[in-house]
């Protein structure tokens, strides 16, 4: 799948001489790179090579989307799933992450979460 490929597969995108084009591509002097966080997937010559092939990893799920902008489903807004299989609740507080609370069912969970808006988040009303 990778061309051949030198030191390019060690080079993240602030490396001297890159210039995004797309989401994905990368003009890296006269050759155009198809990059996904720090891995290289293709080197081509031209921009119309490198766009019919980001649209061929795109369609095999080879490209997979970046975390931020994320579909999330908002009926789970504010809850997380912890590694023990419970249900946490935390809210962006002042720029920090506050801790309401660990359930153990998701609907436990969203039943909270729906008081806590409720009452808008006060803490003074959360006992």
């Amino acid at each position: 799948m990778v061309d051949k490929v030198d030191y390019l597969t060690t080079c993240d995108n602030q490396c001297k001489g890159y210039k995004r084009v797309t989401k994905y591509v990368y003009q890296y002097y006269n050759k155009y790179v198809i990059k996904q966080k720090q891995q290289t997937l293709y080197i081509t010559n031209t921009l119309k090579d490198a766009l019919q092939k980001k649209q061929e990893l795109q369609q095999q799920g080879k490209l997979r989307p970046l975390l931020r902008g994320q579909q999330r489903n908002p009926e789970n807004r504010y809850i997380t799933k912890t590694h023990s299989g419970t249900y946490a609740i935390r809210k962006m507080v002042n720029g920090y992450h506050q801790h309401f609370g660990t359930y153990k069912t998701l609907e436990d969970a969203r039943e909270e979460r729906d008081y806590l808006e409720q009452i808008e988040w006060d803490y003074d009303e959360m006992v």
